[in-house]
């Protein structure tokens, strides 16, 4: 992901750190003017003061630790463990701020049919690899800009932004071929999937990203259904072929 999309750290960790790295410059320089005054007037620093650029080190350090529990905290508080993507909550947080900005956004959700059966005859380590799979295709499908997220299950959010629904389609193509050109490499053999997505740019009616999601949803299961029926066309010719043939 890029940089923008990077997620910050909790406020209260960073709000601490901060406060703390001023109050260590503030006594930090304390030291320092003492440690002039004392060398001015030709006096050793006693152990006193020894004790006290210690106990400076110390908290140097320990500030320095918050900050790294901050960011690890940030991370994983925004970060979808499994795929390494952003997850629901960076999706909200950032996508709520580009749904106020007045710039177009398309959004993008889309899941992989016949998931629940990868699930269920090969396991659910296959299943986890599918979706490690996906995220590593959906990645390189995107533009430097856009934002990928994990909602839940095999659930993807794509956010496109600055894009018109045009846009959307030409991206949403390019997602269906990067899932679909070859087998996900499951097995020996490798099992070719398909992905369902829909599509929606945000207009004046959509009142939050919540509403601009839901109509992706509307949209992903209409192409899913039309999906299915033609799949179900198809085997039913195959079916009347073999039995006139028979």
């Amino acid at each position: 992901m890029s940089a923008p999309h990077d997620p910050p750290p909790p406020a209260g960790l960073d709000a601490i750190s901060r406060e703390g790295r001023t109050a260590l410059a503030t006594l930090t320089g304390y030291v320092e003017i003492l440690e002039e005054e004392l060398a001015d007037r030709g006096i050793a620093m006693d152990d006193e003061l020894g004790h006290m650029s210690g106990a400076l080190d110390q908290l140097m350090h320990a500030i320095s630790r918050l900050e790294e529990l901050a960011t690890r905290a940030g991370r994983e508080a925004t970060v979808d463990v499994l795929t390494g993507l952003p997850n629901r909550r960076h999706l909200f947080e950032v996508g709520q701020g580009w749904m106020v900005d007045g710039d177009p956004l398309c959004a993008i959700l889309l899941d992989l049919d016949d998931f629940k059966w990868i699930n269920d005859e090969l396991g659910h380590h296959a299943g986890d690899a599918v979706l490690v799979e996906l995220a590593r295709r959906l990645r390189s499908a995107l533009r430097v800009d856009d934002l990928v997220c994990r909602l839940a299950g095999d659930e993807f959010v794509v956010l496109l932004p600055g894009s018109t629904e045009e846009v959307g389609e030409q991206v949403g193509d390019r997602i269906r071929v990067a899932v679909e050109s070859e087998p996900f490499p499951i097995d020996e053999d490798g099992v070719a999937l398909a992905v369902s997505l829909g599509i929606a740019a945000r207009t004046a009616d959509h009142e939050g990203l919540d509403d601009l999601l839901r109509t992706a949803d509307r949209a992903m299961y209409a192409d899913k259904k039309a999906r299915y029926d033609q799949r179900s066309v198809r085997r039913l010719r195959r079916e009347l072929a073999s039995a006139s043939r028979g």
